[in-house]
């Protein structure tokens, strides 16, 4: 089976101590939104936030980025 990345818009609402994204698909819907800390870990988490929304990885294979780092950007897992 052959996967292909979707296209999606993302904008960040810039504030002193966290950033607000939003994603949005090829219509315009909205894929969600999420604040993620003012970090070098939070800028990665955000960046990842809005991979995973691009092209998900297989959930047998990777970790979500949910999982992996919080909105924060710490180590996060459930259980």
């Amino acid at each position: 089976m052959t996967t292909i990345a979707r296209t999606i818009t993302g904008g960040v609402d810039t504030h002193l101590d966290v950033h607000v994204a939003a994603a949005l698909d090829e219509r315009g819907a909205l894929l969600g939104t999420e604040t993620f800390a003012t970090t070098p870990r939070g800028y990665e988490a955000l960046l990842a936030w809005l991979y995973v929304l691009t092209c998900p990885p297989s959930p047998a294979r990777y970790p979500s980025t949910r999982d992996s780092i919080d909105s924060r950007g710490s180590p996060h897992t459930h259980g």
